[in-house]
């Protein structure tokens, strides 16, 4: 199969902007690896999960984005919180105390500020307001096919690797049976 005219190669392509992606490429930043990060959506993006931040997770980041939790505590607006309670349909209430404090915040702030940290701290290319709608196996990685949001245009990626994040697949299409699993990661070679 030969390749397209305009392809963008990189190391390693990771689909998803979102925290996961964001988190993967602060961590790749050093390794030498191209990366690049491809979403559907352009940022700021209305996002409805839920908008708790644990302080645990924005530490863990520390390694790879020093002052990452001082400038999250500093630039986002957020409610804290030290315990929560759930209640099931039985009505069984649990409460949990939490060793660190978690964060409640905007989604759509939250995932921008990561993006903006990517964008300024890294050599990661990013690709936002591109859908991914098909990929293959090729010699040499996995080709990649887009089409912008709007639907004008499209780019192909050949990566050595894509990394992405469990939340969404539907663009694998299942088929991820020579793909091996990391915790909450498919990597495909």
């Amino acid at each position: 199969m030969s390749l397209p005219n305009s392809v963008i190669e990189a190391d390693v392509l990771i689909a998803g902007a979102g925290p996961a992606g964001c988190s993967a490429a602060l961590a790749l930043n050093g390794s030498g690896l191209s990366v690049v990060l491809v979403d559907k959506a352009t940022f700021p993006r209305t996002k409805v999960c839920g908008d708790s931040v644990p302080a645990h997770a924005l530490i863990s980041l520390e390694p790879f984005s020093h002052g990452i939790y001082d400038d999250f505590l500093e630039e986002l607006p957020k409610v804290s919180f030290r315990s929560s309670v759930m209640i099931l349909p039985n009505g069984n209430r649990f409460e949990f105390s939490w060793p660190l404090p978690g964060y409640v915040t905007e989604r759509r702030l939250f995932d921008d500020f990561l993006l903006q940290r990517v964008a300024r701290q890294t050599s990661t290319k990013v690709y936002a307001g591109y859908r991914i709608i098909d990929y293959q196996r090729v010699e040499g990685g996995v080709l990649v096919k887009t089409r912008s949001v709007d639907g004008v245009a499209g780019t192909d990626f050949l990566a050595r690797r894509s990394l992405v994040p469990t939340g969404r697949l539907r663009w694998y299409r299942g088929s991820l049976a020579d793909s091996r699993r990391t915790r909450r990661w498919w990597v495909m070679p």
